[in-house]
């Protein structure tokens, strides 16, 4: 299956100034991203890590943090199994989780976010609530979501993650996905400030930017998926020629995982044969190094 391209009217200057024509460009925009959301793509793996990875940075952002997608990657690969990988690790960890999951919102997974994301578990009952009724009701996924985004006002700061994860599962769940897939988060916050603040200060534009940011995320997001599904065939097409005995392991996790170190044990491979095949890959043009580093790499996509 191949992902459609968006026509060149989505991106057009001033699509987005009036909160109308914001509207239908999202709408267009989640059409399309619908494909990438719901479809088995190649390297569907990749793209939701790569979501929740970029999910993070925004969170990261919108609270003041300097954190890109480099310094979280290494916190999580770089932190022994079972340290504390920081927040900004932690941040990741979350949506990365969350993108595994199904868009439902019964008390289990409820209390799972939260305590990933290390809340009291009475944090934003009311918004739970607004968020099971919207996502049981009928209206499109979209709006609902988007009304929901206006109870984020009265939410503390570190509350906002678990809140746009919510309207992830609504949007999801009103549009028919399987898993719920990080995107609001891309769309709304904002360095040292998230959605909450836009619903506070501006009061008669918050709506329309909140469209517009949608558009913007999805569209990223739908070329994301095109790249990688595009890069995942690739890969898969060379691996009957690469004739690297005991490797389908390592690049099955190439295929569904954001990076893959090559310290990583596999008892199928030696440390320097896997060192060997992931400088092969590189030269071959089918995976890229993501540090720059020398040493302590990491490879993907």
């Amino acid at each position: 299956m191949d992902l459609p391209y968006p026509p060149s009217w989505l991106r057009s200057p001033g699509a987005g100034d009036h909160e109308l024509d914001a509207a239908c460009v999202a709408g267009a925009a989640l059409a399309l991203f619908h494909g990438a959301a719901g479809a088995d793509l190649p390297g569907r793996g990749v793209w939701l890590d790569r979501q929740a990875l970029r999910a993070a940075v925004f969170c990261c952002a919108a609270a003041g943090r300097r954190e890109g997608e480099p310094d979280i990657r290494d916190a999580v690969h770089m932190t022994p199994t079972g340290e504390n990988p920081g927040p900004a690790g932690r941040l990741y960890g979350f949506w990365r989780e969350a993108a595994r999951r199904s868009p439902e919102l019964d008390d289990d997974k409820i209390s799972a976010g939260r305590r990933l994301l290390g809340l009291s578990p009475s944090t934003a009952d009311d918004l739970v609530a607004i968020a099971r009724e919207l996502a049981a009701g009928d209206r499109v996924g979209m709006v609902a979501a988007v009304e929901l985004t206006a109870r984020f006002a009265t939410l503390p700061a570190e509350a906002e993650p678990f809140a746009l994860w919510l309207a992830d599962i609504v949007l999801a769940r009103r549009s028919g996905w399987p898993i719920t897939v990080p995107l609001f988060a891309c769309a709304l916050q904002r360095p040292r400030g998230g959605v909450g603040r836009l619903v506070r200060q501006e009061p008669d534009t918050w709506r329309r930017e909140v469209l517009a940011g949608i558009a913007a995320a999805a569209l990223e997001g739908l070329a994301h998926a095109q790249d990688l599904a595009a890069r995942a065939r690739r890969l898969a097409a060379a691996v009957p020629r690469l004739r690297a005995k005991g490797a389908e392991p390592l690049l099955a996790a190439l295929l569904e995982r954001d990076a893959v170190a090559p310290a990583t044990p596999m008892p199928t491979m030696t440390a320097r044969s896997r060192r060997r095949l992931f400088d092969r890959l590189v030269g071959l043009g089918l995976v890229r190094e993501l540090t720059g580093r020398p040493t302590f790499r990491l490879y993907g996509l």
